[in-house]
């Protein structure tokens, strides 16, 4: 009897302020689950899909980077301003409308003709992003507390994982069967379910109500969104278009640089009542490793989960369909889902710390073991063990890091702590991709010098394979010698320039576990667990 009373007993909301029922909160956590999952799943399905949404606008490799740089560049700018806009409307009607938003924006990019018309609807798609991906965890941190804030998040991010893997073979499936512009339809699935359970079960409980007659910081806002676009562009053109060598690209620079300075300085002038980000809980050593650990970690996970599917998709001979790709690739995501239930106990027992270590050298194993079994030929099968590291790390590290770095900020700090290492993460999310890019077109033209050194020096075995492929086109293809000796030497070369491209992305994975690396080190600036007594 009591045991039934106490399940069914209301659940307080933080702050004291109402309470809400176990049956409520259930629901409520399954709404903003599905609220989040749309921009979770959209962000995996766009990059899956990118080489047939490239050739539908007519595009290249580069200009459809442009797709995913627009979203993440949004979405980066969102995630600030989502805290303050919640303060401002009011936490419920701004996560219900960013739902509607962003509905709207996928619906609109589903319809685009032009590449232009996409990145448009994508940079909406990212802002309202912003909102769904930071306030799923900004709800539970703002009415939970204890055990149940604990027991909420795991079950929403099990959601998520399994939201991740449904919508990589969904929207694999939906492309090779019947268009990429068939991805959206999800979402509206996903809206539907959200609107209707958050409208029911959302509390009406204000948001830091003495907060709320706050005017923005319109000059920070400018600023930190002239330092992000700029920053974008630089990062994503430099390698393309010679860095420091084209002016475009320098004055870009200087001016991403003086916005950086000139927002540190708005940021921490007293005078300024509502900064967008409180960079004075820098000082808190919490703070400083949600930052550091954030950037690695979003840098190292976006970089990674880029990667494969270009891979897969537009280098690999065998040649993936999407859902070929999307059934490699969820292997990951089920593994985070499985495992994810299992961290709250292992971050009890042993501390965020420890938790962190194990999870970054699990993603760095996960790295360099896709880097050793990259070939032109390497068979589907030999993904998954990469992948299953690849889950099993990013199940513990993201709540590790999360709780053991912002969330042991104290009082009304917390939600200001959250926000300060979301934007971060994300900020690293966005380098993650551009690095990788960087290092896909500097490697690849330094194996492909290489392999075509090679090439015309010439070798024995090099003159007797040329030999035999010209034979054997002049006995089975009916050539003329001097046609089969240009045919060998033409499928020489593109077989060349194929383990080029192999080789860089091999190199990309590697890079990506150096960064793990980087993340190792940082570790120690999180706070060890407090000492039992």
């Amino acid at each position: 009897m009591n045991s039934g009373s106490t399940a069914s007993a209301p659940i307080p909301i933080a702050g004291g302020r109402a309470s809400i029922t176990p049956a409520n909160l259930q629901w409520l956590l399954v709404g903003l689950g599905l609220a989040s999952a749309m921009q979770f799943y959209t962000f995996d399905s766009v990059n899956l899909v990118l080489p047939d949404m490239a050739g539908a606008f007519g595009a290249s490799r580069d200009e459809a980077g442009w797709i995913l740089i627009t979203y993440s560049a949004a979405l980066l700018l969102g995630t600030p301003l989502s805290s303050y806009l919640a303060r401002r409307i009011g936490l419920r009607p701004y996560l219900i409308g960013s739902v509607l938003v962003f509905l709207a924006a996928s619906l609109c990019a589903s319809l685009s003709t032009r590449l232009e018309q996409m990145l448009v609807f994508r940079a909406v798609e990212g802002f309202a992003g912003g909102a769904l991906n930071f306030w799923w965890r900004g709800s539970v941190y703002t009415f939970l507390t204890g055990p149940a804030r604990s027991a909420s998040m795991t079950r929403v991010s099990v959601m998520l994982k399994v939201a991740t893997a449904i919508g990589l073979l969904a929207s694999g499936l939906l492309t090779d069967n019947l268009s990429w512009r068939f991805i959206w339809v999800i979402d509206a699935a996903f809206a539907a379910g959200a609107l209707t359970l958050l409208l029911r079960h959302y509390p009406r409980e204000a948001l830091e109500p003495d907060r709320q007659s706050v005017p923005i910081d319109p000059w920070g806002v400018a600023l930190f969104a002239v330092m992000l676009i700029a920053a974008e562009v630089v990062l994503s053109r430099g390698e393309i278009d010679d860095w420091f060598g084209s002016p475009i690209l320098t004055v870009l620079s200087w001016t991403a640089l003086v916005a950086l300075v000139l927002f540190v300085f708005r940021a921490c002038d007293p005078d300024n009542p509502n900064p967008i980000l409180r960079l004075e809980l820098i000082r808190d050593r919490n703070v400083l490793a949600s930052i550091v650990i954030g950037i690695l970690v979003g840098m190292i996970l976006s970089g990674s989960i880029y990667a494969l599917p270009e891979f897969l998709r537009g280098v690999d001979p065998q040649r993936r369909s999407a859902t070929q790709t999307g059934l490699i690739l969820c292997v990951y995501a089920i593994t985070g889902a499985s495992l994810r239930p299992m961290v709250a106990v292992a971050v009890g027992r042993f501390g965020q710390r420890r938790v962190t270590v194990f999870a970054l050298l699990c993603l760095i194993a996960s790295m360099l073991t896709m880097a050793w079994i990259l070939t032109s030929n390497t068979p589907s099968i030999y993904f998954v063990l990469p992948l299953i590291l690849y889950g099993g790390s990013v199940a513990p590290l993201l709540s590790a890091v999360g709780s053991g770095t912002a969330a042991r900020v104290p009082g009304a700090g917390q939600m200001d702590a959250v926000t300060i290492y979301m934007t971060f993460r994300q900020f690293g999310t966005a380098l993650g991709v551009a690095l990788v890019n960087i290092v896909l077109d500097r490697r690849q033209s330094l194996h492909s010098s290489r392999l075509f050194e090679n090439l015309r020096t010439g070798t024995a075995d090099l003159t007797e394979w040329l030999g035999s492929a010209s034979f054997a086109r002049m006995t089975h293809a009916g050539q003329t010698a001097p046609d089969a000796g240009h045919s060998a030497l033409a499928a020489l070369q593109h077989g060349s320039a194929q383990q080029a491209e192999v080789l860089a992305f091999a190199d990309a994975f590697r890079v990506m576990a150096l960064v793990g690396l980087v993340a190792l080190a940082f570790t120690p600036l999180m706070s060890p667990p407090a000492k039992k007594k």
